[in-house]
């Protein structure tokens, strides 16, 4: 008798609960906007919290200064990036936007990063649609590979100077090729006017100067989409010329920047070409890189209808190998310089996603399952990383609390704890930190932003 009791008590409660869900998905099913707004929202919240629980690390402290003072305005970061550009590198694209959020305070760019993270999501979503039909199951996708697949998660996607660097200059670059994405359904030139043209080429100069293997890329992405232009319709539209050519110029002023080899005479970097092949080669086996989206890109392949557009996606598998294989002719492939060649290959596993038969009931039922996994592990993912960022700030926030106490009580010479992130996830993963070393630049850095003579550690 108590087990029916129970039985029954269980089995309305179930009810209950399928009803609620029942209600819940016709809600949202019929106020698809509503719902739309509230995944972008869900995304943007939680990218947020872990931006404001990220601080300030390494490089912001010293690009918070130009001309041997706190940066005041828009003529400091000038001059300040004209001299970086003669005597340290080419970046003065990203550089100045960095700079320029240094200026206040770091809520402001917390908000901004927020957003540039959400308009990413959304400009890789358009690559792979085209249009603006809503497939849910892309948005959760394009976020859960960023997550998995991005292996230095913390520096591209929350760090001041990093993002500026490696999220700003990518989103740049994808952005500037929607245009391309929009004509390649159209016959007539989704940008006529001769003016227009003329001001999009000036636009690529910016674009091809935002990171040396994506300048480079971005020219090469445009031939591709040039060439398919006139397979297709037998026209070399004035906007693409112009774009090409100011790409073009962006990208070789970026590379051949002065700073660059004053740079590399310091540090006497050297070039292994072949070498460097090999080791790019072998980044298709990197569990925290190509691995994962590579497998889902060769599964998709079975599953695609006949009608499949192989000469669009083409496009993304070639600007992925193109960003990939043109950092054999630098010292190193950065962790933190990856996610350009990320974003093309999650483009078209999107665009194979988009040309699935979604008549197979066995399909359908697949990719229900793969929802709701997809679900857990970013959620999973997601609370590691949280934890991680946030018990990173309490111990530097009691850093920066000693350092000033020290600095009221007249001690200019500070001792302070290391600290140390345990997940790639936390933006100082992997990036040095204060050493023993007073005269070390991280060390200096920190003791000039918050105004001691010496910081050291035990």
């Amino acid at each position: 008798h108590l087990f029916n009791r129970l039985r029954l008590k269980r089995t309305g409660e179930r009810f209950i609960f399928n009803s609620l869900l029942h209600l819940l998905f016709h809600f949202f099913l019929n106020h698809i906007l509503i719902f739309r707004f509230f995944f972008i929202l869900l995304i943007g919240v939680g990218m947020y919290i872990l931006n404001h629980y990220t601080t300030l690390i390494v490089d912001d402290y010293n690009y918070s200064f130009s001309l041997g003072h706190r940066t005041t305005g828009i003529m400091d970061i000038l001059q300040n990036q004209y001299n970086h550009y003669l005597a340290w590198g080419g970046r003065v694209v990203v550089h100045t936007i960095a700079q320029f959020f240094l200026m206040f305070d770091k809520v402001v760019f917390d908000i901004a990063n927020t957003l540039a993270y959400l308009a990413m999501v959304l400009v890789v979503y358009f690559h792979m649609v085209g249009k603006f039909k809503f497939y849910p199951f892309l948005l959760l996708f394009i976020n859960l590979l960023f997550f998995l697949c991005m292996p230095a998660f913390g520096q591209v996607f929350l760090w001041v100077v990093g993002a500026c660097n490696y999220l700003w200059g990518p989103f740049l670059v994808f952005l500037y090729l929607v245009p391309y994405r929009l004509q390649y359904s159209k016959a007539t030139p989704v940008i006529a006017n001769k003016l227009l043209s003329v001001i999009f080429g000036l636009l690529g100069v910016i674009a091809g100067w935002t990171n040396e293997n994506l300048g480079l890329t971005l020219a090469f992405v445009i031939l591709v989409f040039m060439y398919l232009y006139w397979r297709e319709h037998k026209k070399i539209y004035l906007w693409c010329v112009c774009s090409l050519i100011g790409s073009a110029i962006g990208a070789v002023a970026l590379i051949l920047a002065p700073g660059n080899f004053v740079r590399m005479g310091v540090g006497h970097f050297e070039i292994h070409v072949f070498k460097n092949i090999l080791n790019i080669t072998k980044l298709f086996l990197q569990t925290k890189f190509m691995l994962l989206p590579s497998c889902i890109f060769l599964s998709l392949l079975i599953f695609c209808k006949k009608d499949t557009d192989y000469k669009l996606l083409s496009v993304y598998v070639l600007g992925m190998l193109a960003s990939m294989y043109a950092m054999a002719g630098a010292p190193y492939f950065a962790d933190r310089a990856k996610l350009g060649t990320l974003v093309f290959a999650v483009i078209a596993c999107g665009n194979l996603y988009t040309h699935l038969e979604f008549s197979s009931l066995k399909l359908r039922k697949l990719f229900a399952v793969l929802v709701i996994l997809m679900i857990g592990v970013t959620y999973s993912e997601y609370k590691i990383a949280r934890s991680d960022i946030k018990d990173y700030k309490l111990r530097n926030d009691a850093k920066v609390e000693h350092v000033l106490k020290e600095k009221a009580n007249g001690n200019m010479d500070i001792v302070v704890e290391p600290n140390y992130p345990k997940t790639r996830y936390a933006a100082p993963y992997g990036l040095e930190d204060i050493s023993k070393d007073v005269k070390h630049w991280t060390n200096t850095g920190f003791a000039r932003y918050y105004g001691v003579k010496t910081v050291r550690v035990e």
